[in-house]
């Protein structure tokens, strides 16, 4: 667990959700800056390197014959954000001994990773937004039922009720305000 807290950078501390929300868009951010420089670098017309330079041969003797690999992708129309390497084998032995090297389409893993970040980024965002907007919404109504209790209360007073009267007003009044507030 010592090692996570490290790793992950997990502390043992209060924080505002706020804050919290605040933070995450700040890092969420990053990763995207970042990975987005990650995805510019796939760039159309570089060759797809296949991760290897070398490798060796067996001729018909059995003897190894050493020769230089060719890195690039056998697809000349290639381009690394939707083509490259899925797989890489070397063999030593038996009669398939060599290297495999297997190219197909598909997303390339930086890009996957740079969007998940973005929707990330986007959801995060939306959060804080929603909160800020359910706190204010939240002050709203208690500030208008702070004027409206105010109001009532200067009412009831300049009436000059009855102690009858005065009784009725904790069911009366609580029971018109619900019925106001169900026709919102």
């Amino acid at each position: 667990m010592s090692k996570a807290v490290v790793t992950l950078g997990i502390k043992d501390r209060d924080i505002d959700p706020a804050k919290a929300l605040l933070e995450e868009i700040s890092w969420t951010y990053a990763h995207v800056q970042w990975l987005r420089g990650k995805v510019q670098e796939l760039t159309e017309g570089q060759p797809l390197v296949r991760g290897t330079k070398e490798r060796y041969e067996f001729t018909d003797d059995g003897d190894t014959k050493f020769t230089e690999a060719n890195n690039e992708s056998a697809n000349p129309s290639a381009h690394a954000l939707v083509w490259g390497q899925t797989e890489y084998r070397d063999k030593s032995g038996g009669d398939d001994a060599g290297q495999t090297v297997v190219e197909q389409a598909g997303i390339n893993t930086w890009y996957v990773l740079y969007m998940k970040e973005r929707e990330h980024l986007a959801k995060v965002s939306a959060l804080a937004l929603r909160a800020g907007i359910e706190e204010r919404k939240i002050k709203l109504a208690e500030s208008q039922g702070e004027l409206v209790a105010a109001v009532l209360q200067r009412i009831l007073n300049a009436l000059n009720l009855t102690p009858d009267q005065w009784e009725q007003v904790p069911v009366i009044v609580p029971r018109e305000l619900r019925a106001l507030a169900s026709l919102e």
